[in-house]
């Protein structure tokens, strides 16, 4: 009897070359779909579990460093707070150091500027002497200039340790140079200034003419500070009079009062 492959439908041999057949792929199909074994689900559990211990060991080892940072965060975050405070405490040293430092400063100022007017004490300037109006000596119109001013004869000797101008020519309305005038005696120089003041004018050889005790460049700076409120005073017919180390003193509600600055003066008198 002869043997032979038998014809499938399709007219496809069967060999082992042979492409699976719809009923073969069936049985494949009915073995994928086959009921869930209990081997299979506890392999399935054992695996699953695998994964997420393995998930929970990389999650824990990343917590680890996140909390690692976040404590050396934490650390530099304190040594900054630490680093402030302690610039703070500085900054509040040093701030204390510059008002200590403004205080000798000013002391120092004040001291300076009274040696210098101490220097000044004997120094009379004499401004609006016209250029060459005291002709060949300026010491001998000087001296005529004070005589005349006391009304003293002329055998009454003024020494003066020296007189020159000083300044340079020009300035507001052009100026001349003021004469500034050292006498050698201080009294007769606070009567000459004295007797000054107490004129109207003073008139000498045509020339009207104006003299100041000499101060310091900071004095008159200070003075011009406090124009306004002398010119206060003077309005209300109060007396006031300059002092050393600087200051402006004037009688106010029954008590002398001494000042260097426009604020203090404001104060006192409520301007």
């Amino acid at each position: 009897m002869l043997t032979g492959t038998r014809p499938v439908p399709g007219g496809a041999a069967e060999g082992p070359q042979a492409e699976k057949s719809p009923e073969t792929r069936g049985e494949v199909a009915v073995h994928e779909e086959s009921p869930v074994t209990k081997g299979f689900l506890t392999s399935l559990f054992y695996s699953l579990r695998s994964d997420i211990q393995e998930l929970r060991r990389d999650l824990s080892q990343e917590v680890r460093e996140l909390r690692g940072e976040v404590t050396s965060l934490g650390g530099r975050v304190a040594q900054m707070e630490d680093g402030e405070i302690s610039h703070g405490e500085e900054v509040a040293g040093l701030q204390q150091e510059v008002v200590r430092l403004r205080e000798q400063q000013d002391h120092l100022q004040i001291t300076v500027e009274a040696l210098e007017n101490r220097l000044r004490r004997h120094n009379i300037q004499i401004r609006g002497v016209p250029a060459g109006a005291e002709k060949e000596d300026i010491g001998d119109f000087v001296v005529e200039l004070f005589r005349s001013l006391l009304g003293l004869e002329e055998t009454r000797e003024i020494t003066l340790d020296r007189v020159h101008r000083v300044g340079r020519a020009g300035g507001a309305g052009d100026r001349p140079p003021d004469i500034l005038a050292c006498v050698h005696s201080y009294g007769l120089k606070e009567s000459i200034l004295h007797r000054a003041r107490n004129l109207p004018q003073v008139h000498f050889r045509g020339h009207t003419l104006q003299l100041f005790q000499d101060l310091s460049a900071r004095t008159l700076h200070r003075r011009r500070e406090l124009k306004p409120i002398t010119e206060h005073l003077r309005a209300h017919d109060v007396t006031y009079s300059w002092g050393h180390p600087f200051h402006l003193a004037f009688g106010w509600e029954d008590q002398l009062r001494q000042v260097r600055t426009v604020s203090e003066t404001n104060r006192i008198l409520c301007l």
